[in-house]
């Protein structure tokens, strides 16, 4: 964050907060929220982060727009190429992702941009009066900055297109610097399934500024380039249109395209009928302008290094002077490397919440990764913890060499809370394992360091864990004694995650004692939880036991119905264990109907996946099937 933007009146800021909301609000435990801003897809939190004395904005979108997996997922890779872009002095930086309590809440922690002290908020909107234009010069400054910075952007990320560049995501600094914000979110739009109204917006004149899904496409009416109405494939040249737009309402003092609706906005820009520029904006600008705003992409500036060149030479021509001079492009500081590291971490965290598991590990050994480079003890530790979701992929041995390493860097640091995670990771391997009695071990160490941390959230899950174990013990009683201990908590503290897995692991200690009705009304209930929050991992396992229900009631037909749906989801997730515990079940049910053919296919196909990951008990199984 630049000197010039943390200078601020922030006693101001916080007075006016706190007369609004006497009680202070945290975010994460880290971050005092000062003031709140709501646009209309996403919630801004003006915050204190208290680890740092920085100002910081957190960002995230209304629940409606994530509740959608593929929206969650969409969010999940855009926000990590913003955080990817890193620091530039016209780019709004994103310096991690934030989750909290059970991972349903998501943020993006981003650089707190104070205005100017005679404008109302940082956008470009708040400098732009309709029927006023801005000075040439200062047109011509804003929109080299935006060029600037998207050339940058473009460099990290190639490929990178915004989707959404207007006044409202260009933030004018108390530097009067202008940087890009709200890196590709506007695509987050598109991730949720076909026929659903999120992110559609009534076709009046009151929205056309706004983002929204028009027909499909994410985007603001007024901005959008003639290929984005066209849906067709999109690369800097439409980034570079909005640009355009941009400039002319600088310039001119009102809109580029005018029309009351949607489909008058896409036949103005479509078919190029914006009023032509006037005489007395000198000839530099207007052909600018005039290029940008090509209805062919083909004419338009080829990418964001010949359109911030070009700038830079019209900034001379108008001025008589050199442009400003670019950034000299410093080193990564320690802090920032750290940041980039922690990112990571959570962004693995976060793929994990919606299954996929392959990208997460790829994130976690990042994390590692930046960690033993730059000797970051307390990050390596986190990152080895993570990476033991290499069981879940097959590795065992792997992930119980991962969960030590975590242990031993905890007890090194003194942190109690990461020493009580890797507890809680090497009894979970052991039980995958089919160590149940060592798990117990581990299971009760974890539950112990949290209770004394009063960490309620994994207080709940090592009851959990617990009751897990001593199920595969086949000690029901003493599982569903401490399922109902998880249960209060999670209840209590409204982990919506925690409520959904214990109610499936209740459901499976019913289906082992034969009461089939209370085990699938308790399945039901799992499934339905897992769906409203977006828990892809929890379907897939709840499905495969109403399957496993479903055989025992024998109802065939039914079981395979259940089994295929969570195999799909597996496989989606690359979880290699389940995947074979679901393909061995398939081959069962398949022989049972002697359907011999199928049978063996799904046998040799879990039989492959066994041989694959070296798991020999899943191996053996397939061999003998």
């Amino acid at each position: 964050m630049t000197e010039s933007t943390t200078r601020s009146p922030i006693e101001d800021l916080s007075q006016t907060a706190s007369d609004r909301k006497p009680a202070k609000r945290y975010i994460a435990e880290r971050y005092e929220v000062v003031n709140m801003l709501e646009g209309g897809m996403g919630l801004v939190y003006l915050c204190r982060d208290h680890f740092t004395s920085e100002l910081v904005a957190l960002k995230t979108f209304r629940p409606e727009f994530l509740s959608h997996r593929a929206a969650r997922d969409l969010f999940l890779r855009e926000g990590t190429m913003w955080v990817e872009i890193g620091r530039h002095p016209n780019v709004v930086q994103a310096f991690r992702v934030e989750r909290v309590g059970d991972g349903s809440e998501v943020y993006l922690v981003l650089e707190w941009i104070v205005q100017p002290q005679d404008k109302k908020s940082p956008s470009l909107r708040s400098w732009l009066k309709r029927g006023q234009t801005l000075p040439v010069e200062q047109a011509i400054l804003f929109g080299l900055h935006v060029a600037r910075g998207m050339r940058f952007a473009t460099q990290k990320i190639p490929g990178l297109v915004h989707r959404d560049l207007k006044p409202e995501n260009i933030l004018i600094g108390f530097d009067g610097v202008a940087r890009v914000t709200d890196f590709g979110l506007a695509s987050t739009l598109s991730g949720h399934s076909p026929g659903s109204t999120v992110g559609t917006l009534e076709n009046s004149r009151e929205n056309i500024g706004r983002t929204q899904l028009t027909q499909g496409v994410a985007g603001t009416p007024l901005y959008m380039a003639p290929e984005q109405w066209a849906h067709k494939p999109l690369d800097a040249r439409a980034d570079i249109y909005a640009l355009g737009c941009i400039m002319y309402e600088m310039v001119t003092g009102r809109f580029a395209a005018v029309g009351e609706t949607r489909e008058e906005l896409r036949e103005v820009h479509v078919n190029g009928r914006i009023q032509p520029l006037k005489p007395e904006i000198p000839l530099a600008v207007r052909q600018f302008i005039e290029r940008s705003l090509s209805i062919s992409k083909e004419h338009r500036y080829r990418d964001w290094a010949e359109a911030e060149k070009k700038l830079a030479s019209v900034y001379t021509s108008v001025t008589g002077q050199l442009s400003p001079p670019e950034w000299d492009g410093a080193e990564e500081t320690p802090d920032e490397r750290l940041a980039a590291g922690n990112s990571y971490n959570t962004m693995g965290l976060s793929y994990l919440d919606i299954g996929k598991l392959d990208v997460a590990v790829m994130y976690f050994e990042q994390a590692v990764n930046i960690a033993r480079a730059e000797n970051m003890r307390e990050l390596e530790g986190k990152g080895l913890g993570n990476l033991g979701l290499y069981a879940a992929l097959g590795y065992i041995e792997r992930a119980i060499e991962f969960h030590e390493e975590h242990l031993a860097i905890a007890r090194e640091l003194g942190d109690r809370g990461e020493e009580g995670r890797s507890q809680g990771n090497l009894g979970l391997v052991y039980r995958q394992k089919g160590e149940p009695e060592r798990a117990v071990r581990f299971h009760e160490k974890e539950l112990q360091i949290f209770q004394r941390l009063t960490n309620r959230f994994k207080e709940a899950e090592a009851l959990h864990n617990l009751g897990e174990t001593y199920r595969e013990l086949g000690n029901a009683a003493k599982a569903e004694d401490y399922f109902k201990q998880s249960l209060a908590i999670a209840r209590d503290i409204g982990d919506r995650t925690r409520l959904e897995r214990i109610l499936n692991s209740m459901g499976k200690v019913f289906l082992d004692s034969g009461e089939h009705k209370e085990a699938a009304q308790l399945f039901k209930q799992t499934l339905q939880i897992a769906r409203q929050i977006g828990d892809r991992v929890g379907e897939g396992e709840v499905l495969g036991n109403l399957g496993e229900l479903y055989q025992a009631s024998g109802f065939t037909e039914r079981a395979i119905e259940y089994y295929n749906y969570s195999l799909a989801i597996t496989q989606e997730s690359n979880d290699r264990r389940k995947v074979i515990r679901n393909l061995l079940r398939l081959g069962d049910l398949y022989l049972i109907q002697e359907n011999v053919d199928d049978a063996l296919l799904h046998y040799e196909n879990a039989l492959i996946s066994a041989q694959e990951i070296s798991d020999q008990v899943q191996e053996l199984a397939a061999f003998s099937s």
